[in-house]
C-alpha cells in the first residue's frame, strides 16, 4: 500500500521531488566539503587566558588603568597587559597616509600597513601592534627580574605644568591627531621593593571617554635608552610627579586643548573602581590557529585563495606559527612574535601583488614618482586580481632541516610574477615557514615581475 502511494506521489510531482532530491544531494556535498575543510583549517584559537571574560569594559580614570596594568606586569600576565594596550585603537587610527605625506618617502617597513583605510590590513596591523607591546612587556619583565616583592605606592601626572605648556600641548595634539586619540597624558608610578624605589612611566591615550596604554614610556621620564624602570628617591619622584590630582589635571588639559570649560562635566561622571587590579578588560588581540595543506602545492594554493577571499588571518594560519601538536594554554611572547613576522610578510606580499615594487629601506616619493595618495590608492587589497599559480618549481630541498623551497609563478593583468615559499611537512600535511626563497634571493613577501621570456627560461632551466 505504501509503495503504491509513493509511486503515485512520484508520478504526480516528478519535477518537484526531483528538485528536492537534488537539493538534498547538493546540501550533503556542501556539508561534507565544509566539514572536510574545517578539519584542515583553524584560523583562530583561544588559549585558556585569552578565554577569560572581561569584567569591565573600560577604565575612565587613567590612574586605575595604571593600577590594573602594573598588577598584570607584576603577575607576569601578558594577556591582561595586552588588553590594556591601544591595539584596536591604533590600528583604526593608523596614520599611514599622514606619515608618508609628511616624510615624503615610502618603504615596505616604514609603518603599519594602511589598516585605517582598508579592512583587510587590520588583522595584520593588530598582530604587529601586539608584538610591539609584547616586546615592551618582555623588556619590563627582564628589568623586574629578582624584584618580585614590588609594591605600587602611588601614581600621578609627570610634570603637569610642563605638559600644559604650549610646546608640549602642540606635540600632544599632533600625536592625538595622528592616532585618532582625544587626549594623551604622560604619567608615572612609584614602585617600592625591599631594596630600592623605582619609577615606571607610561603614555596613556583617551578614546571616547576611556583610557588605554599608548606606550610603556613617557618622554618626560627621561629613561636611559632601552630602560623602562629606573631607581629613584622619593624626593626625586615627588619633584617629577607633584600632588596634582589626575582628574583635576584632565579638566585643565581639556580646557587647554578644546578651549571650553563644558568638558569639565565629563570628569564628574567618572566612577571609582574599588579594585582595578582585580578587573579584566575585554580581549583586543587574537592568536592564529593551525591550518594545513595536503601537499606543497595544495598549501600554497589555499594560502593564495585565503588572500583572494580577503582573509589574511586564514592565510596566516597556513604558516607554521606554533607546535601543531599542542593547543597553547597561555599566550606566549614567542607565538605573538612569530605571527607578527608572518603578518609583516603577508603585508609585503599584498604590496607586491598590488604592483608596488619591492625594495629594502625607504625611498623618496620623488624618486618613486609617486604621491602619498597614489601609494595609498595602489595598496587597496580590493584591487588584487584573480590569479592562479601557473607553475610551482622546487628549487631547494634541505634534508637536514626538512624545509623545501619553491618559486610560484603567477599570471595576471597580462604580466608574469614570481615569489618564494619555504614549506615544511607537519605530520602528513604541509605548512609554510617563510614567504621567501633564500636560494633565489627572493626576500620574505617579495613579489618580482618578470618577462615571459624569463618565465620560459625558468621553466626550461628547472
Amino acid at each position: 500500500m505504501k509503495k503504491i502511494r509513493i509511486y503515485k506521489l512520484f508520478k504526480r510531482y516528478p519535477i518537484l521531488i526531483g528538485i528536492v532530491l537534488i537539493g538534498i544531494l547538493i546540501g550533503g556535498l556542501l556539508a561534507q566539503r565544509y566539514w572536510a575543510q574545517k578539519q584542515d583549517t583553524q584560523s583562530i584559537i583561544t588559549s585558556d587566558d585569552l578565554s577569560r571574560k572581561g569584567t569591565i569594559e573600560q577604565f575612565q580614570n587613567p590612574e586605575e588603568l595604571l593600577e590594573y596594568t602594573i598588577a598584570a606586569l607584576k603577575n607576569q600576565d601578558l594577556d591582561l597587559v595586552l588588553r590594556a594596550c591601544s591595539i584596536d585603537e591604533n590600528l583604526l587610527g593608523n596614520p599611514f597616509y599622514a606619515i608618508v605625506d609628511k616624510e615624503q618617502k615610502f618603504g615596505y617597513d616604514m609603518s603599519l600597513p594602511p589598516s585605517a583605510d582598508y579592512e583587510e590590513y587590520r588583522p595584520l596591523s593588530s598582530a604587529m601592534l601586539a608584538k610591539y607591546y609584547t616586546e615592551q612587556y618582555d623588556n619590563i619583565q627582564k628589568q623586574f627580574k629578582n624584584k618580585r616583592d614590588v609594591k605600587l605606592i602611588k601614581t600621578g601626572v609627570l610634570y603637569p605644568d610642563l605638559q600644559l605648556s604650549s610646546e608640549t600641548l602642540c606635540e600632544t595634539a599632533e600625536l592625538c591627531s595622528y592616532w585618532g586619540a582625544d587626549a594623551a597624558i604622560q604619567m608615572a608610578a612609584l614602585l617600592q621593593t625591599s631594596q630600592e624605589d623605582y619609577m615606571i612611566s607610561f603614555t596613556v591615550t583617551k578614546y571616547y571617554g576611556y583610557w588605554k596604554i599608548f606606550d610603556f614610556r613617557a618622554e618626560m621620564a627621561e629613561m636611559d635608552n632601552g630602560k623602562f624602570i629606573k631607581p629613584i628617591s622619593l624626593e626625586e619622584y615627588n619633584t617629577a610627579v607633584d600632588t596634582t590630582d589626575v582628574l583635576s589635571f584632565m579638566k585643565k588639559l581639556n580646557i587647554e586643548m578644546d578651549g571650553s570649560e563644558n568638558v569639565e562635566n565629563e570628569t564628574q561622571t567618572v566612577k571609582d573602581i574599588k579594585h582595578p587590579e582585580k578587573e579584566i578588560l575585554p580581549p583586543n588581540y587574537f592568536i592564529v590557529g593551525e591550518s594545513y595543506g595536503k601537499s606543497q602545492k595544495d598549501t600554497i594554493e589555499k594560502f593564495i585563495l585565503a588572500l583572494q577571499k580577503k582573509n589574511p588571518v586564514e592565510a596566516m594560519s597556513y604558516c607554521k606559527i606554533g607546535d601543531s601538536d599542542k593547543q597553547p594554554k597561555t599566550v606566549t611572547s614567542e607565538r605573538i612574535d612569530t605571527q607578527a613576522d608572518y603578518a609583516k610578510q603577508i603585508s609585503h606580499l599584498y604590496y607586491g601583488l598590488l604592483g608596488e615594487p619591492y625594495f629594502s629601506g625607504e625611498r623618496t616619493l620623488k624618486r618613486l614618482d609617486e604621491t602619498a595618495e597614489s601609494i595609498l590608492h595602489r595598496l587597496n587589497p580590493q584591487l588584487i586580481p584573480y590569479m592562479d599559480i601557473n607553475t610551482l618549481l622546487k628549487v631547494e630541498d634541505d634534508k637536514a632541516s626538512g624545509e623545501e623551497q619553491y618559486i610560484a609563478f603567477y599570471a595576471f593583468n597580462g604580466n608574469c610574477y614570481m615569489s618564494g615559499y619555504t614549506l615544511m611537512k607537519s605530520g602528513e600535511n604541509w605548512q609554510i615557514t617563510s614567504l621567501s626563497s633564500v636560494e633565489n634571493d627572493l626576500d620574505a613577501g617579495e613579489v618580482k615581475e618578470i618577462s615571459w621570456d624569463e618565465y620560459q627560461s625558468w621553466i626550461g632551466e628547472k
